[in-house]
């Protein structure tokens, strides 16, 4: 909303709504619903957390405004977090999803 991208409060739930709906149903996600102030929850992917290059933070999903796609996935890492992958959509965001679950 503060950008001025979504036209109403409710695409930007909706957009929540589709992705909880989604990561809910495949195992390992986690909701994580505090962030810092005024930022939305994001999805962890918690088996990645402890993969075997030793991460630390697991594979995220969160919602964004730098794309009309809404979505990044941030790769499980320690150190510096990498560069998102923009995701178009839930539609993609389903396709790809055991991709995302497989950067252990």
């Amino acid at each position: 909303m503060a950008s001025g991208r979504l036209r109403c409060r409710d695409d930007g739930f909706r957009a929540e709504d589709r992705i909880h709906a989604l990561l809910t149903k495949r195992p390992g996600w986690e909701y994580v619903p505090w962030a810092a102030d005024g930022e939305s929850g994001y999805w962890e992917f918690t088996p990645s957390e402890h993969g075997v290059s030793g991460h630390h933070i697991p594979t995220t999903v969160l919602l964004t405004d730098r794309h009309d796609g809404w979505i990044d996935v941030l790769a499980a890492h320690s150190g510096s977090p990498p560069e998102p992958v923009a995701v178009a959509g839930i539609t993609e965001l389903r396709r790809l999803a055991g991709e995302f679950e497989a950067l252990r």
